[in-house]
């Protein structure tokens, strides 16, 4: 039971984690775009 729901847990964490970098990213891209 505690490995299935760690096993369902981990996904959205990354996802979470991924979607959180992937804004950082833009929005780096845009400051630095703005500076240019």
């Amino acid at each position: 039971s505690t490995l299935k729901d760690k096993g369902l847990e981990q996904p959205r964490w990354y996802g979470q984690n991924r979607y959180l970098l992937h804004v950082q990213l833009v929005f780096l891209i845009h400051n630095i775009a703005c500076l240019f």
